[in-house]
This record gives C-alpha cells, sequence and structure tokens, in this order.
C-alpha cells in the first residue's frame, strides 16, 4: 500500500452521495445507486436521508475499515491499535 493512499470504499460512497447533494438536491440518482459499494437501502428518486442510527453505523463502518487498514499494514500488536481498535 502505498503510503498517501487512503482508498476505503465507505469513503467513495461518501464522496458519491455528497455529490448527489450538491449536484441534484439530495436525490439519488440510478447511476450513483449502481456505483455504491457499501452503503445500501436508498432508494432511486428519493431524498438521502440518514436516521442516528444509519450514521452510527457509518462511523462504525469507518473505524472497522481503518481497523483492518491499520492491521494489514502494522500487524496486530495491540500497542499499535490502540487509536483505531473498533469495540
Amino acid at each position: 500500500m502505498e503510503v498517501d493512499a487512503l482508498k476505503l470504499p465507505i469513503f467513495g460512497d461518501l464522496r458519491l452521495l455528497r455529490n448527489e447533494v450538491l449536484k441534484h438536491r439530495g436525490v439519488l440518482t440510478e447511476k450513483v445507486q449502481r456505483k455504491l459499494e457499501v452503503i445500501g437501502g436508498l432508494q432511486v428518486g428519493q431524498v438521502i436521508n440518514f436516521t442516528a442510527d444509519d450514521i452510527e453505523q457509518l462511523v462504525r463502518g469507518i473505524k472497522a475499515a481503518l481497523d483492518a487498514m491499520v492491521q494489514s499494514a502494522m500487524g496486530t500488536d495491540p500497542k499499535l491499535r490502540t487509536v483505531w481498535h473498533v469495540v
């Protein structure tokens, strides 16, 4: 993995949804729905709307993805994982 590379599918999904908010007033298009890799349950033509539980799941997903990335780069030594480890 390159030092400057931070490529996690969940961040790609968030980027796509951000663009939908900016370009289509928050309404999900079919093109973007097909590209989403992690975030599901959104309907084409509907306004993108997340509940508090949805946001909590997103944050947990981001933490889990970062934890997996740290493990792959640094190993499973608990001293190196204390910042990102998901409990």
